[in-house]
């Protein structure tokens, strides 16, 4: 299974490589605040390294690399609502 893993992410990495590659060239502006005409927030970054920025971010978001930032250690994640176990136990009835 690791091997499977290394290839698709080795040919994924060779397609976004190929990209930027491919998109390197004259810069494009982006707006990352709005404002009036003449006080935009603009960076101007070749679509290459836009890529390359946005396929960093989404790997280490996939690959789990920010988990040990969002549960404490030892703690289990909640469990979903249709989980049985997610249910309040009835209340015991006593006989008598």
């Amino acid at each position: 299974m690791n091997v499977v893993r290394t290839a698709v992410w080795m040919i994924l990495t060779a397609l976004v490589v190929g990209f930027v590659v491919l998109n390197w060239g004259a810069p494009q502006q982006v707006k990352i605040w709005p404002g009036s005409a003449e006080n935009d927030f603009l960076f101007e970054w070749p679509v290459g390294f836009m890529a390359l920025v946005f396929f960093l971010a989404g790997f280490v978001a996939c690959t789990g690399g920010l988990q040990r930032w969002r549960t404490p250690p030892g703690s289990t994640p909640p469990l979903p609502p249709w989980h049985p176990r997610s249910r309040p136990r009835p209340p015991l009835r006593r006989r008598r």
